[in-house]
């Protein structure tokens, strides 16, 4: 089946929408009547509004998304009329994609965008019925991201970013359809927008619920995902994020600059293109075309940041920013880097050398994840936060150590070395510290203007969150070390400690997080709810207490006994967590606590 790109029909798109849109303008009155119909001031005249841009081209959630962006409608992907891509429903039991076949003709790019603009001369743009929307999207995202942790925890909150963008993007459409569609072509940009955001959400959304059955079942294929749905959501909001900066620097009548962010927006979107594509390979079970593929769009991902750092970098010239172009400069160079060591990954998984194309695929990961921590130093530079910028460029020192050994890991394979294995895993250890002392550097930045503000019992709620991230680095770091060292059970040992640790880290981050809450429920006079988020940040300190205990107990361990002590530490930990969402959850509902039932899973009563 032929995969139509993205970029042909957002170039066709932007060309009709140039041309076409100004004759369709509507009159000011009619502008207000239509306006006036989206907020339910006047009656409808009985037709349903239709979507924008897409309203006959709507599928059930779970379509193949990466055949072709749905350029208005966040439940996912174009209907082709006449065959292309076939419709995939979710999967109730794995929360993936099924087939229900239609047929793989070939489909032509154009009547895709005749269809687009058929529904645009037909179609009210009902905004307001967007934007009306997205709040319970994100009250539902908002409750999932209580309850996740880990992986999980980060998607939700990619969820929660991606549809706030989306709901800004909305009322921006609105605003300019609000004065009677003065500016369409605008109005309509910052509708692909808003929706593209909403796409990102929705991708996000997916791989939280894989990593949530991944962390249950601990199976391969939905870790795999996890991973894809990821990617794709992250591409899709930097698209968006592109478009932005477009529609930003057109109206300043830079029109060069602003194809050069939609030029970088295409290539997130052929990055997007692969993501989708790999996990239709992964639910088809072809493991190899589905990992080339993956390969291929984390090096057009990094090929567009590379792009977009050089535009922030020609932004920071212009503006005399001479500290921040030099760390986007430096940004470019690496995202570069990364994205040719994401090809020469490709090249060694087709020529069979599956390791090897591995370890040079995570190089890229951590030259990319160098490349960003780069340019948020110089960002925190700029700003006059040197403490933060400091602990980025220490992030930044580490992601390079990471990609060294697995550059080293890489050689070793090619020259028939057997210590491949022992490198890959001493520089997964490390890239993790890395990873571990970036958000450390996080928590120091928000204690500090938490401090700053007066807020005492947050800031110190946010440095004990930026402690615990440094004990987690240096036990990485250890980790690391007895891997080199070849020292097996050291490693063994290590590894039950950093899952504690791990756990220790996602309670206090609960705890800092509904200490928050508990400010802000306390501040809108929310006494009741104030309370209960005050409780539940302290039992999640209390689930933290246990995970450390847990932690101890692996560091001191000398045989069975301690570490059938240290697994009961974490069963304990999990009880008391699982106490605390359920306080959060009663308060939240207003349904009564079911006191100590997660205590009698322990025999506690």
């Amino acid at each position: 089946m032929k995969i139509t790109s993205l970029t042909s029909i957002t170039v066709s798109l932007g060309l009709l929408s140039a041309h076409l849109l100004p004759a369709m303008n509507p009159s000011l009155e009619e502008g207000s009547k239509a306006l006036g119909e989206a907020l339910g001031i006047f009656g409808r005249d009985g037709a349903s509004s239709k979507r924008i841009m897409a309203g006959s081209m709507e599928v059930e959630a779970g379509v193949r998304e990466g055949d072709i962006i749905n350029v208005a409608s966040p439940n996912n992907i174009l209907r082709l009329r006449g065959g292309g891509p076939k419709k995939i429903r979710q999967s109730q039991s794995k929360g993936g994609l099924k087939s229900t076949g239609e047929n793989e003709d070939e489909f032509d790019p154009a009547d895709v965008a005749s269809e687009i603009v058929c529904d645009v001369i037909h179609t009210d743009i009902d905004i307001a019925e967007k934007i009306r929307s997205i709040p319970q999207k994100l009250q539902e995202a908002h409750s999932k991201a209580e309850k996740a942790t880990k992986d999980s925890l980060s998607c939700w909150k990619e969820v929660i970013t991606s549809l706030e963008k989306s709901k800004k993007y909305w009322e921006k459409a609105f605003e300019i359809q609000k004065i009677g569609i003065a500016l369409p072509r605008s109005a309509v940009n910052y509708s692909l927008v808003a929706s593209e955001s909403e796409q990102a959400a929705e991708y996000s959304r997916k791989a939280a619920e894989a990593y949530a059955q991944a962390w249950e079942k601990d199976e391969e294929e939905d870790w795999e995902l996890g991973n894809l749905w990821k990617e794709a959501g992250k591409s899709m909001q930097l698209s968006a994020n592109c478009g932005v900066k477009a529609i930003e620097v057109q109206g300043l009548g830079r029109e060069n600059k602003a194809q050069e962010y939609i030029e970088t927006s295409k290539v997130f979107k052929q990055a997007l293109e692969k993501f989708v594509e790999a996990v239709q390979l992964l639910q088809e079970e072809k493991k190899e075309e589905n990992t080339t593929l993956l390969y291929q769009g984390l090096s057009l991902q990094s090929e567009a940041m590379s792009k977009k750092y050089r535009l922030q970098e020609q932004e920071a010239q212009e503006a005399g920013r001479r500290t921040l172009a030099v760390g986007y400069q430096e940004a470019v160079g690496i995202s570069q880097r990364a994205a040719d060591a994401q090809k020469l990954a490709v090249e060694r998984r087709v020529a069979g050398e599956k390791r090897e194309g591995c370890d040079w695929s995570n190089q890229g990961n951590s030259l990319q994840l160098k490349a960003d921590y780069q340019a948020k130093a110089s960002e925190g530079e700029e700003t006059g936060k040197r403490a933060l910028a400091v602990g980025y460029q220490e992030a930044v020192k580490s992601f390079q150590e990471a990609a060294d050994q697995y550059t080293e890991a890489a050689l070793a394979k090619a020259a028939g070395g057997k210590d491949d294995y022992h490198l890959q895993k001493e520089a997964e250890a490390t890239a993790k510290e890395a990873d571990a002392i970036a958000k450390k550097a996080d928590y120091q930045s928000k204690a500090s203007e938490a401090q700053e503000a007066g807020k005492t019992v947050l800031a110190a709620g946010y440095q004990e969150v930026a402690v615990t991230y440094q004990r987690l680095a240096d036990q990485n770091k250890e980790a690391a070390l007895a891997i080199g060292a070849g020292c097996e059970n050291n490693c063994d040992r290590l590894q039950q400690m950093l899952i504690a640790t791990n756990d220790e880290v996602d309670a206090i981050v609960k705890k800092a997080d509904y200490l928050v809450k508990a400010s802000e429920a306390q501040e809108a006079g929310k006494t009741a709810l104030a309370a209960a988020y005050q409780k539940a940040a302290e039992t999640y300190q209390g689930a933290a207490d246990s995970f450390k205990k847990a932690a101890l107990a692996e560091a001191t361990s000398n045989g069975a006994y301690d570490n059938c002590y240290s697994r009961d530490w974490l069963k304990f930990g999990y009880a008391i967590a699982d106490e605390a969402a359920a306080i959060v959850e009663s308060a939240e509902t207003e349904r009564p606590l079911k006191k100590g039932c997660f205590m009698e899973v322990l025999g506690i009563k």
